[in-house]
């Protein structure tokens, strides 16, 4: 809260233990993962983006202390530029993501990500699962963001950019792949 007041029942630490029971309720099987703009759209992310000089930047240190598996990219975490994502995601411990990069890119975030996991099945039996991870955002990012994009990056569209990074996924032996699309529905409904 910007009042500088307590609210009982709310906040990270609240939601730091929503997380830690469903993690012991499915050891191995729960992921915890971000699709996007978490940079932007509060008060705090706006004086955060002011004070980057600095590089201290809060999202990190929640993301590493929740333990956060994966992290895709929103088009609003473009807003303050490539350089200051950049310095934000040097501090992720959790793979960063985002297979939309039609040309250039942002150092320390892939297209993919494996992750392997212990999981128990139903015959009480501990296997090894493979799970790929990627992430696309709206080819109009760099429009949206064209003072801080142009000529640095443009994104190609989700459906083709999910297709290639899939199939990699699958090639690297991927069991099961979670797509984070950062998008909305298209104006006309699903078809």
């Amino acid at each position: 809260s910007l009042r500088d007041e307590t609210i009982t029942g709310r906040g990270m630490d609240v939601l730091a233990g929503l997380i830690e029971q469903e993690r012991q309720s499915a050891p191995g099987a729960c992921l915890l993962v971000d699709n996007g703009d978490a940079l932007q759209g509060t008060p705090t992310g706006n004086i955060c983006a002011e004070q980057s000089e600095t590089g201290d930047h809060p999202w990190p240190a929640i993301l590493n202390a929740l333990d956060y598996d994966a992290i895709g990219l929103g088009n609003h975490d473009f807003d303050f530029g490539v350089p200051f994502l950049e310095q934000v995601v040097a501090h992720i411990r959790a793979p960063a993501l985002c297979a939309s990069f039609a040309t250039g890119g942002v150092a320390g975030v892939a297209p993919t990500a494996l992750l392997h996991r212990q999981v128990t099945c139903t015959d009480g039996q501990m296997r090894d699962l493979v799970i790929g991870v990627t992430s696309v955002l709206p080819p109009q990012t760099s429009i949206w963001n064209k003072r801080c994009l142009e000529g640095v990056v443009t994104f190609e569209q989700g459906a083709a950019a999910a297709r290639r990074a899939i199939a990699t996924l699958r090639a690297q032996g991927a069991d099961v792949v979670l797509l984070l699309c950062h998008s909305g529905l298209p104006a006309s409904g699903i078809g």
